[in-house]
């Protein structure tokens, strides 16, 4: 059985949802805020909050930040790589393992033994085993490198007839604000134009 309501109900459940939005909305600032000024620690009755803190590991926390940006964006690239080679791949109607067989083993350059003659003299010293064990190493080495550059090349190749869109971003440097200089060791004229100051953790 279908129930009819008059203009004045829909009215008030409109009100109802407008009022619940703007709690929840409200309710997400204010656990943002407290957090912001949630106390970890007094000295003397003096609060220590957690902004106070993260403030003060502001640069820290930016390095770390930029590792794990740089980690990630490493591994979106191989991601992508993989993602173009399977799609080609299927294209062609064959393997990955095919594919790369064609385009990238197959069209590898071979390592000439003038390469590791060089290579073997430069790092003869670290080399472990006599030499013809550490040769077969440089062997290796250098096909290796020169697979991994063919296998670049042929993604670069991919990537240019595809559609690709990157929304992993950087992360924002810290805004330093107050920056005490007086005592600091510094470089230049006191009268200079623009100030750099270099942050350095000494561990």
């Amino acid at each position: 059985m279908f129930k009819r309501y008059g203009i004045g109900y829909l009215g008030v459940l409109c009100l109802l949802l407008v009022a619940f939005i703007g709690r929840s909305a409200r309710a997400e600032d204010m656990g943002k805020e407290s957090k912001k000024t949630r106390v970890l620690a007094e000295v003397d009755g003096e609060k220590i909050t957690a902004e106070e803190l993260d403030r003060s590991l502001s640069a820290l926390l930016y390095r770390a930040e930029m590792q794990l940006f740089h980690i990630r964006s490493q591994k979106l690239d191989t991601l992508i790589a993989q993602r173009l080679l399977s799609k080609e791949a299927v294209r062609r109607k064959i393997s990955v393992e095919e594919l790369l067989e064609k385009e990238i083993t197959s069209k590898t350059e071979k390592v000439t033994d003038e390469e590791i003659e060089t290579i073997y003299h430069q790092n003869k010293a670290r080399l472990e085993g006599d030499e013809d064990e550490a040769k077969e190493q440089v062997r290796t080495y250098l096909h290796n490198q020169k697979v991994q550059r063919a296998r670049e090349q042929f993604v670069v190749s991919l990537k240019t007839g595809s559609k690709i869109s990157v929304y992993l971003k950087e992360p924002e440097p810290p805004i330093v604000n107050d920056i005490q200089l007086e005592g600091a060791p510094t470089k230049g004229p006191e009268q200079a134009l623009v100030t750099i100051v270099e942050f350095v953790d000494y561990q």
